[in-house]
């Protein structure tokens, strides 16, 4: 019967389609591509939005990686501003507080993972739990949203939302949300590789004139950092 007939040849067809990758394999494919890199640059677009005060104007700049752990946010909007991660402190220079706060590589994991992620240093499989985000429209062909679930549950983050390409080539888009709903949201545009950076540009001195605030006492008095 031409039916009956036809079930091998759909077996096969569906054989031969390619296989999507779990969500982990996409991640894992984009954190192996960064351990190849030496330098990367791109624009950026951070953005805040606050559960109780909505949001706050959007930030622009240029980020700056040389692999495996140092990285800069070099702002044009505000212009001045500063993040810098010199492979064993964090920096963070806000001229107009007139104040510079200074940070651990540790407390990055709970402060900024997604700069771990950025150089390659966020320990997915071991710290988070991911997934495919399916009941989203809109995204570009071939690319994935994929959500990281924090395993550690007094985390300050309840996830992280990434826009990877699926063949794990390009991050697009990095989204963070805390336990009050306040969301970060960062967008990379321009993305160039290996093109060589100065070393300087991974270094930071604090302003003369300007407070320096180590984290974990701005933390004490109840402020918040980036």
């Amino acid at each position: 019967m031409p039916f009956c007939a036809g079930i091998p040849v759909l077996g096969i067809a569906l054989l031969l389609l390619p296989t999507l990758p779990t969500a982990e394999e996409v991640v894992l494919r984009f954190q192996e591509k960064l351990g190849k890199l030496v330098y990367l640059r791109a624009r950026f677009i951070q953005s805040f939005h606050s559960e109780t005060l909505g949001s706050t104007p959007s930030e622009t700049g240029i980020l700056y990686i040389k692999f495996p752990d140092r990285m800069r946010w070099e702002y044009t909007k505000p212009k001045g501003k500063v993040a810098v991660l010199d492979g064993e402190k964090t920096y963070l220079y806000l001229p107009e507080d007139g104040q510079v706060i200074v940070g651990k590589w540790a407390d990055l994991l709970q402060e900024s993972p997604a700069a771990l992620l950025m150089v390659g240093k966020l320990e997915v499989r071991k710290k988070f739990m991911v997934e495919r985000v399916t009941e989203y429209a809109g995204l570009p062909r071939g690319v994935d949203r994929i959500r990281l679930i924090p395993r550690e549950p007094q985390a300050r983050f309840d996830s992280i939302l990434l826009d990877l390409d699926r063949q794990g080539t390009r991050l697009r888009r990095i989204e963070m949300e805390d336990p009050l709903g306040n969301r970060v949201e960062y967008r990379f545009l321009n993305i160039r590789e290996n093109q060589i950076l100065a070393d300087e540009l991974f270094h930071f001195e604090p302003p003369d004139g300007v407070e320096v605030q180590w984290l974990e006492e701005k933390a004490q008095d109840g402020g918040r950092g980036r």
